[in-house]
């Protein structure tokens, strides 16, 4: 019998002397393959399924002891031999709780090594023979035969794969597929909570299969009734704002389409798998998300393109720098828009927003260096970006950072900055109870010295430029609508139509009804 080996350590030399100190052929085991990581070794145990991992603890890119946990998870049972430079009884512990026998220390002693692998063979001999002839071991165990059928790698035929599916407890008449993350955005102490145990309280907990798939939590429901039940759960999970310490306050679940025979599973599991994919792009207060509500991402238009990632941080670094604020959050909002529904990766997003904080901050501090205490560090930053679970906290992020040194910004440059969001909110609220007595507090200044600024900088009193703009979008609604004079009066924020058409013959020189006819006959 040959024992088949994983050699994983950060350093080649300990690599090719382990190889070399131990008379492998001899003891009769084989080398299938080494790793210089601990992603790397988590991988390659999950491809090569050895017998026995001989793994240093202390490797970058992942923990030994993480790598040990997460092969048990994923349904690896073989050994590991721990080599470490660490004495610390605390990573042994750790190790023993996943099942580690060996751990030794380095430097390695050689014969001390050996005995270990003499052993170990011994063992796995008489596990084996135990068992009974490998031939006849051809029984999966149920987390293995539950995962080809979600990920869709079993190759059994339709007999065979009925005969698991009843032998495990897995057939049904319809299957549907979640995957859950849990996150704890801004809080510290907050409980995991397991998924299955909380859907156990509205459902058959034996209706309910779970495993870990590339370290992704995946549940399987398993009948009709357990679908029903979990999609009543979801509206009435819907229908009610989250409290804060709500279990599912801290759960994010994406969910795939009912399949009715178990050779579909794994299509389900794919709209599930895509769904957490594009979690990130989720808006603000979604903890559930349906295959069917990914947007539609086609062709290059949904892409964040290199010149809007050359033009973006210029045009919000000079709104804040004018101290623009309406300007800065309409522009902010749209660019949360855009990247809502891009198609570029989750990492080339934080990429390119991490680029964009760092600008905005360099332009922004370089012409107000009063700003350098709103900004932290670059490294700050960087880390700030690359932990949200969410992208719209980034952006509230950005929105926070962009407020806050207007406010300094304004503070400096005094009221005059403030008439171009006057004007913005003009444009947009025409239609209300424009007077300068309610706009000036809006804005935190006193009316009549606010007026005087506005006047100043726009050549015009507040009254005349609100009159202005109402009867410019009247003349637009008269050319474009066929609605009567006294609902365009009341559309453009004159309640009068009497003093409406006052006005606007004061101005044009004709009635609006005259002004109608004049360009009907165009």
């Amino acid at each position: 019998m040959t024992v088949k080996v994983i050699i994983a350590d950060d350093e080649q030399a300990i690599r090719e002397g382990l190889k070399v100190i131990v008379p492998w052929d001899e003891l009769s085991y084989k080398i299938v393959c080494e790793a210089a990581n601990g992603e790397e070794a988590r991988s390659k145990i999950m491809d090569e399924k050895p017998d026995v991992v001989l793994m240093d603890l202390n490797m970058p890119k992942m923990h030994g002891t993480e790598v040990i946990r997460i092969a048990r998870e994923e349904g690896y049972t073989g050994r590991f031999i721990i080599l470490s430079g660490y004495s610390d009884f605390a990573y042994a512990k750790t190790a023993i709780r996943y099942g580690v026998t060996d751990y030794l220390t380095k430097p390695v002693d050689e014969d001390e090594l050996c005995e270990v692998l003499v052993r170990i063979k011994k063992e796995i001999e008489e596990e084996r023979r135990l068992a009974g002839d490998i031939s006849t071991i051809k029984t999966k165990a149920k987390d293995t035969v539950l995962r080809e059928l979600i990920t869709g790698e079993t190759d059994d035929s339709a007999e065979v794969l009925a005969g698991r599916l009843k032998e495990f407890e897995l057939a049904a008449d319809c299957y549907q597929v979640i995957c859950y993350e849990t996150y704890h955005t801004e809080k510290s102490g907050q409980k995991q909570y397991d998924l299955k145990e909380i859907l156990s309280a509205v459902m058959n907990p034996s209706k309910i299969e779970e495993i870990v798939i590339d370290a992704k939590n995946v549940l399987l429901l398993k009948s009709i009734d357990a679908v029903r039940r979990f999609d009543l759960f979801l509206k009435k999970y819907r229908q009610r704002p989250l409290e804060e310490d709500s279990p599912l306050d801290s759960v994010f679940l994406g969910f795939g389409r009912v399949a009715d025979k178990p050779q579909d599973i794994h299509i389900s599991y794919e709209d599930a798998k895509g769904v957490c994919a594009r979690r990130f792009f989720c808006p603000e207060g979604e903890h559930t998300f349906s295959y069917t509500s990914l947007p539609k991402l086609q062709g290059s238009g949904s892409f964040v393109t290199k010149e809007e990632q050359r033009e973006l941080p210029e045009k919000l670094a000079s709104l804040i720098i004018a101290g623009n604020l309406s300007k800065t959050g309409n522009l902010v909002d749209e660019c949360e828009k855009k990247f809502m529904q891009t198609s570029n990766s989750e990492a080339k997003v934080r990429l390119i927003l991490t680029d964009i904080l760092i600008q905005i901050k360099e332009k922004v501090t370089g012409a107000y260096s009063e700003c350098a205490g709103i900004f932290p560090g670059n490294a700050e930053m960087i880390e700030y970006v690359s932990t949200r679970f969410y992208l719209y906290e980034i952006f509230d992020y950005i929105r926070a950072k962009a407020e806050e040194a207007i406010r300094l910004i304004r503070s400096k440059s005094g009221a005059e900055s403030t008439v171009d969001d006057v004007i913005d909110y003009i444009e947009h609220n025409y239609n209300g109870d424009l007077t300068l007595e309610n706009v000036a507090p809006l804005f935190s200044y006193n009316s009549v010295y606010f007026g005087k600024v506005f006047a100043r900088e726009t050549g015009k009193s507040f009254n005349s430029y609100v009159n202005d703009i109402r009867l410019a979008k009247a003349k637009d609604l008269l050319i474009s609508t066929n609605l009567k004079i006294y609902e365009i009066s009341e559309r453009t924020g004159y309640n009068d139509v009497d003093y409406f058409s006052k006005k606007f013959r004061q101005v044009m020189g004709i009635s609006p009804a005259e002004f109608r006819k004049t360009y009907e006959r165009r």
